[in-house]
């Protein structure tokens, strides 16, 4: 299955980071004076909180296996973050022993698990890191916010978004109009990430009417694009990674999924010359285009659905 475009273009340099001249530039004397071994990176979704992060972990000579990310909003309590602390105490293992652990949506965590957090983060050892990525950074614990310097990341501008997108459809070869690029651009709130999101769902469209459908109907969930694309390979179908892509659905209402898998596989549809190829597409349309999927039976037409594009047909 192919790497979505978000996780895919992901910056891994600091001057790969659209934006943010201002924090780059201030990071970048951070890592050089190595001054700070906690910091806090604010600012809305997409703009480059977390690629800063682990840039930052890795310019201090932390390496991949050595760096701990902790969503914290399933980590919010006390017990999670007495764990963070005692690990960190630890080195890493391999030649570079630094160690980060980078706590994503940081103003989930509990009043406790902070106080917890609090002396670690003061003092930490010196092969430690501690990184904290945040939407709300009113509600990160003042006892915190003066330990830490703070970048605060603003929204990206649009014509530096729609240069990014060029440019990948450029280096995927795709023949996405520019019309529904600068259209991307401008419904992504400034969003590299949402952009690139929304670039892997409406890259088969050839109007900006098609488009609007698809992210009306999507609105912004990566899991739901992922499905898509992988129904319309035709290879590699198996239950095992049916189930992978539904589960990332869990949080999804299933009629929503249903519109959005419809209007996606039209979308290809148009596109499409080979007959064979688009046979194999109308038996998926035919699949989801029948009743509308009750709310009380949760995802189980979904499944129903996706196990007979499965099990019944043939592939492509």
């Amino acid at each position: 299955m192919a790497t979505p475009y978000h996780r895919k273009y992901r910056p891994k340099k600091l001057d790969t980071i659209l934006g943010q001249d201002a924090v780059k530039k201030s990071l970048a004397n951070v890592i050089k004076k190595r001054s700070s071994q906690a910091i806090i990176f604010t600012g809305p979704s997409g703009v480059g909180k977390t690629s800063l992060a682990r840039i930052f972990a890795t310019a201090m000579g932390c390496s991949k296996n050595n760096i701990n990310e902790i969503d914290a909003a399933t980590n919010t309590g006390i017990d999670k973050a007495r764990e963070m602390a005692r690990s960190i105490q630890y080195y890493g293992l391999g030649t570079n022993t630094s160690k980060a652990i980078i706590i994503d949506e940081a103003h989930r965590l509990t009043t406790p698990a902070w106080e917890s957090l609090q002396k670690p983060i003061e003092e930490p050892p010196d092969h430690a890191f501690w990184i904290l990525c945040t939407t709300q950074p009113d509600k990160i614990p003042k006892t915190i916010k003066t330990r830490c310097p703070i970048f605060d990341l603003h929204p990206i501008q649009h014509d530096e978004i729609n240069s990014l997108l060029r440019r990948v459809v450029k280096k995927e070869k795709l023949k996405t109009p520019k019309v529904i690029i600068s259209f991307i651009a401008d419904n992504c709130e400034g969003s590299a990430r949402q952009a690139l999101v929304n670039l892997n769902l409406c890259e088969v469209c050839t109007s900006v009417t098609d488009a609007k459908e698809l992210l009306a109907e999507a609105e912004g969930s990566v899991g739901i694009i992922d499905l898509c694309r992988w129904l319309i390979g035709g290879k590699n179908k198996n239950w095992s990674t049916a189930l992978k892509l539904i589960k990332k659905l869990d949080n999804e209402n299933a009629e929503s999924c249903r519109l959005v898998i419809i209007n996606y596989v039209t979308a290809v549809l148009k596109n499409t010359q080979n007959d064979r190829k688009a046979q194999y597409l109308l038996s998926i349309l035919e699949v989801f285009s029948g009743e509308s999927y009750n709310q009380s039976e949760k995802m189980a037409p979904l499944i129903l659905a996706v196990a007979e594009t499965i099990f019944g047909g043939d592939d492509a």
